[in-house]
């Protein structure tokens, strides 16, 4: 119910609401000094990622005709599994300097 509510708030306000308290409410977390400090933005995390797909696909179907519309959504879908290969091989191409530092060998 509580999704339906914030789904009408981010067609009225065209599509704005979405990744904004995300990005927010995630350096909120990171500056936490307590578990309270932390559980509260980590909530309001989980609401706006609950809503960013809903407002993301809205905005795909504004923004395509109908007959490209599957392969908007197919490459939207399809980074979070891209992303999370990237994360995942990411290390495999870093070492560590002489002070124990994470140094990324693609920085030159």
């Amino acid at each position: 119910m509580l999704l339906a509510c914030i789904g009408q708030v981010v067609e009225a306000r065209h599509h704005r609401l979405g990744p904004r308290p995300l990005e927010r409410h995630d350096a909120l977390s990171g500056a936490a000094r307590s578990f309270v400090h932390l559980a509260l933005p980590r909530v309001l995390v989980g609401v706006g990622e609950a809503t960013l797909t809903p407002a993301a696909l809205s905005m795909l179907g504004d923004a395509f005709p109908a007959r490209r519309l599957g392969l908007a959504t197919g490459i939207y879908y399809a980074g979070l599994p891209i992303g999370t290969a990237l994360s995942l091989a990411w290390p495999a191409g870093s070492r560590h300097d002489s002070a124990g530092a994470c140094v990324s060998t693609c920085s030159g």
